[in-house]
């Protein structure tokens, strides 16, 4: 089994470069969120990932067959 593990936004974070969220947005799971209203460049990146999402799952559908 392959695994991927996405860690270029922790990068930024212990490299000091950007802060993390407050824990409220934290404990609220939306630190995405708080991300994307901080830096609107990631808007684009962000769009991308639900698209990317159901070609893997339309791929994995049409393997089965």
């Amino acid at each position: 089994m392959r695994v991927c593990q996405g860690v270029g936004g922790t990068f930024d974070v212990i490299a000091g470069r950007v802060h993390r969220a407050p824990a409220i947005v934290r404990r609220a799971n939306l630190e995405w969120l708080y991300r994307l209203l901080t830096q609107p460049k990631r808007a684009y990146r962000q769009a991308v990932i639900p698209k990317f999402t159901l070609a893997v799952f339309r791929a994995k559908l049409s393997s089965r067959s």
